[in-house]
């Protein structure tokens, strides 16, 4: 699923590994990309980003309005909305 007129990869990447940098992200809306949103189809990587406003993070994960807590561990790709 790509967001209708939003390439993904030629979106403006956001910083999230620090602290400060996830803290930043907070009241933003952003499209992005965990290991589970990549599935392999027949030898093509398919991408299935998702989109939500980070409504808090914390010292390893933020939290997304459409509920869960991502570790940045686990995030691959944070880009604007």
């Amino acid at each position: 699923m790509d967001l209708p007129g939003n390439n993904l990869l030629d979106s403006v990447k956001l910083p999230f590994k620090t602290e400060e940098e996830r803290a930043a992200l907070v009241g933003r809306k952003v499209v992005y990309l965990t290991r589970e949103d990549i599935q392999d189809m027949g030898g093509k990587p398919h991408l299935f980003p998702q989109a939500g406003v980070v409504t808090a993070a914390d010292r390893s994960a933020i939290q997304v309005d459409n509920g869960p807590w991502l570790n940045a561990e686990d995030i691959k790709l944070i880009t604007a909305a």
